[in-house]
């Protein structure tokens, strides 16, 4: 509900940052875990 609030009061500007921060958040959370994840794939394919 505070989203909302600080959306309407700053006319969307607070949205678009969040919205930014979110994408960007998303972003930097694939960059981190790439190289652990393809390390994990790769061992499951070499069990099999």
């Amino acid at each position: 509900m505070g989203r909302v609030i600080a959306a309407v009061l700053t006319c969307g500007i607070y949205g678009l940052w969040w919205l930014y921060d979110e994408m960007t958040d998303g972003n930097r959370h694939f960059e981190k875990n790439w190289v652990w994840e393809d390390a994990l794939a790769g061992a499951v394919r070499s069990m099999t």
